[in-house]
């Protein structure tokens, strides 16, 4: 920006010097071809009436140029000025999206410290951040539409293998052997992966009580950051 406005100065000064210079070459070349006149160093009323008489129509021309400047610098003015604002504008959605994203960080980190289960080292702070706000980097907080996506992917995992865990009479099935953990495992750490969650899969339940706490965690980053419209429940889990 600085740099800009320096070069706009100095183009400024250059045309009001070449101007200026172009306007004395001008009535020095008169005074030289011009036997009626005689040059020489005056500043006298009577000179300077010569030189309006003789130069009137020159001199008026020259003034037009340097009026000129004028405009020119009002819209180099409102050039700067409107680029000075985009450079702020964007300054500000740098700030609040570091700001909100450390405020987010600081929670989560929180929040994994009560469930031990969940290690913090397993956890992209940064690509969950942006399953809350993937607008964040444009200034926009709103935008809850991948932490719907998510919750609606978990649900689905959920809602199928609550299907293949209950019986045709819509019971809980007394051979449990319909529900494939190890598949259920598979599907719900692809999920969670897209999320920022890198989960091992595990024996039945040391895996469903590591779900269950990720799934906690989920709500409690909902509840506090996604509007309530947009924050769906998750599903009861039938088939622990």
């Amino acid at each position: 920006m600085l740099r800009i406005l320096f070069l706009g100065i100095c183009a400024f000064a250059l045309y009001a010097v070449v101007v200026a210079t172009s306007l004395v070459i001008s009535i020095v070349t008169e005074f030289s071809n011009n036997e009626s006149l005689s040059f020489g160093f005056c500043l006298s009323k009577q000179c300077i009436e010569v030189v309006s008489e003789h130069f009137s129509d020159t001199i008026e021309f020259y003034k037009s140029l340097f009026y000129m400047i004028v405009p020119l610098a009002g819209l180099f003015a409102g050039v700067v000025g409107l680029s000075t604002y985009k450079l702020a504008i964007s300054n500000s959605i740098v700030n609040n999206h570091i700001s909100n994203f450390k405020l987010f960080c600081d929670f989560v980190d929180r929040e994994i410290e009560k469930r031990k289960l969940i290690n913090p080292d397993d956890v992209d702070f940064f690509t969950l951040y942006l399953i809350v706000f993937p607008k964040s980097k444009k200034g926009v907080f709103n935008d809850f539409s991948r932490y719907e996506h998510l919750i609606n992917e978990i649900n689905g995992v959920i809602q199928s293998s609550n299907n293949s865990y209950i019986s045709k009479k819509g019971k809980l099935s007394d051979i449990k052997g319909i529900f494939n953990y190890k598949y259920h495992q598979y599907e719900m750490k692809d999920v969670l992966d897209n999320a920022g969650f890198n989960i091992s899969i595990n024996h039945r339940n040391a895996f469903f009580e590591v779900e269950e706490q990720i799934m906690e965690l989920i709500r409690v980053i909902g509840k506090a950051f996604v509007y309530e419209e947009h924050c769906e429940p998750i599903i009861k889990r039938e088939y622990l």
